[in-house]
């Protein structure tokens, strides 16, 4: 599976993207503006990601003959707005990052002036990106469904992508909520700032409201889109309610403060068996048979568990059990490459995943028994 999204900033590209990562375990990757056989042919299968950029004849040829599946985000162009002025606000190198619409930093948190001048020039050409590929085939997803039903979302992708495991949405629906993806330490966290659908209402002057129901080309695009400056307040879309019951409850920590990243979560879900049932509480460390205790055991499966020296602990074996080069340069991970494999989880797995540094502290323990 390879899939594009191809779409305006700010519609939740990123979202999407990490939802459909988790639900059918793609990489993702990252790409510039320009696409043809060499850059799809280096990225190889089973990968997702996501980029503003303009169609032309020979991209989308390029993209039919390398199977490639083309997604595209739109939502209500004055969120777009809203959401693209905020995130330009948080971000210390706007001005060489987003071009024209860095002018509307002038304004400070107000929407001015500078901002009034950029709805009047280029918005209108970012408003042009998702619906210039969705007029061109690529499957539209809206916003408002997104934060209103990812469930829902995912079992429509699902038809034309492919079936997805239980386990598999649960475990995307649980790492793409909107709390964990706003959540100051997570790697999304800078895209996500209040993601509620209708709050330009309470925002965007006049002045600004007037432009898009008056000038041209706003009136065409909005109906296009199939959005409107009319609705009631009452008709914003809420945030989205839990689509399943989250084990973690959102929380971003262990009740004992090791903080839990999304390789953490993604082993719970993909555990053998009923997880859940096993781990009703995956937060909790108080009993020696909680989930903490046995991501930080000595592994399962390692038949020398007992007195191997080097502990290769559950969680560690769990990500080199994830991960094809590991396990080609680590292939007899519980015999001679058992030092190699340690030393590697110790070098580089903490800056990779996120992991708190008490899953390494059974390692760094076992290292120091060593006779």
């Amino acid at each position: 599976m390879k899939i594009l999204i191809a779409a305006t900033p700010k519609c939740g590209n990123v979202w999407l993207k990490h939802l459909l990562a988790a639900a059918y375990a793609l990489r993702v990757v990252e790409i510039d503006k320009s696409l043809d056989d060499n850059v799809l042919n280096h990225l190889g299968d089973g990968w997702i990601t996501h980029q503003h950029i303009l169609p032309d004849p020979a991209m989308l040829e390029c993209l039919r003959r390398h199977q490639v599946v083309v997604l595209t985000v739109v939502r209500h162009p004055a969120d777009v707005l809203v959401s693209l002025k905020s995130y330009l606000n948080r971000l210390d190198d706007a001005r060489e990052r987003e071009e024209t619409a860095s002018d509307m930093l002038a304004d400070g948190e107000a929407y001015a002036e500078h901002t009034l001048a950029y709805v009047r020039g280029d918005f209108a050409a970012q408003i042009n990106l998702s619906l210039l590929w969705w007029r061109l085939g690529a499957t539209m997803v809206r916003y408002e469904d997104l934060r209103r039903d990812a469930a829902g979302v995912l079992a429509e992708l699902a038809i034309q992508l492919g079936p997805v495991s239980e386990a598999r949405v649960k475990l995307a629906l649980t790492l793409t909520s909107f709390s964990r993806m706003r959540d100051s330490s997570s790697k999304t966290a800078h895209h996500f700032r209040a993601g509620v659908a209708g709050g330009w209402r309470g925002l965007l002057p006049q002045t600004i409201v007037d432009e898009f129901r008056n000038r041209s080309p706003y009136p065409a695009q909005f109906a296009a889109l199939g959005y409107s400056l009319d609705s009631e307040p009452d008709a914003e879309t809420p945030a989205s309610p839990p689509t399943h019951a989250d084990p973690f409850k959102g929380a971003a920590n262990f009740d004992n403060g090791s903080s839990i990243c999304d390789l953490v979560v993604q082993l719970y879900f993909l555990q053998p068996g009923n997880p859940i049932a096993r781990w009703p509480d995956p937060i909790s460390t108080a009993t020696p048979d909680s989930y903490f205790a046995w991501l930080n055991s000595p592994c399962d499966a390692d038949p020398e568990r007992a007195d191997a020296g080097l502990t290769i602990t559950n969680l560690a074996f769990a990500l080199y059990e994830s991960r094809p080069d590991l396990k080609a340069a680590f292939v007899d991970v519980f015999g001679a490459d058992r030092l190699g494999f340690v030393n590697w989880f110790l070098t580089f797995a903490r800056s990779e995943y996120r992991l708190d540094a008490a899953f390494f502290a059974p390692v760094f323990e076992s290292v120091a028994r060593l006779s």
